[in-house]
């Protein structure tokens, strides 16, 4: 809420605070197994049908993936175009050339994880409207968009294999190197890369016997 820096709230202006989220900050902060069901087939299955009080238990995924934003998702959408905006201009007033890049989540990823939760409300959800919007937004700042989902979709159906720990959702080292391979490209390919060698194969291959 950029309009309230600096100002002092009264109670009538203050965020609420229910008991839940104190709940869930406190099992977040404590319990390895809350983290791991958190991102677990049946917490997704959940998150997809249950939204207490109006509130989606994945309020970020819900509002990338939905195609009728709601009053609040529209909020967090103009907010997160505000912030890239700002980074934007931050990083090219310091002489740098920003890329924005999107690394897809773990039901965007897996078709199994997928089916079982967004996927079972086509009505209201699609699997890649994150990529539309974030490609949007970064139209608007003038910046370079890098999309790794395609790959680290097309790549985690060939192999079989997770490119995120299952425990906390970031990219494992194969999905890292999905995401570097994909980025790089695209640098090279805009001249953003700097000399380049040309004796290497094309397009760029990160080698690696286990992934």
């Amino acid at each position: 809420r950029r309009e309230l820096v600096g100002r002092k709230l009264d109670r009538r202006e203050q965020a609420p605070d229910p008991m839940g989220i104190r709940l869930k900050g406190w099992l977040q902060e404590n319990l390895a197994l809350y983290r791991l069901f958190k991102r677990s087939d049946m917490a997704l299955w959940i998150a997809a049908r249950w939204s207490p009080g109006g509130q989606s238990l994945w309020p970020g995924l819900d509002t990338a993936l939905k195609k009728q934003p709601n009053p609040d998702d529209e909020r967090r959408i103009r907010l997160a175009a505000a912030i890239i905006d700002q980074i934007a201009k931050e990083a090219r007033a310091a002489g740098a050339n920003p890329v924005l890049l999107h690394i897809p989540y773990l039901a965007q990823v897996y078709d199994h994880i997928w089916e079982k939760s967004f996927g079972a409300f086509s009505d209201r959800y699609e699997r890649d409207l994150a990529s539309r919007r974030l490609e949007s937004i970064a139209t608007a700042s003038e910046l370079l968009f890098v999309d790794a989902w395609p790959s680290m979709l097309e790549t985690s159906r060939h192999s079989g294999q997770w490119l995120h720990y299952p425990l906390d959702a970031h990219p494992t080292v194969c999905g890292h190197a999905v995401i570097a391979t994909v980025l790089a490209q695209a640098l090279a390919d805009h001249g953003l890369l700097g000399p380049v060698d040309r004796r290497a194969s094309a397009p760029f291959r990160v080698f690696r016997s286990d992934c």
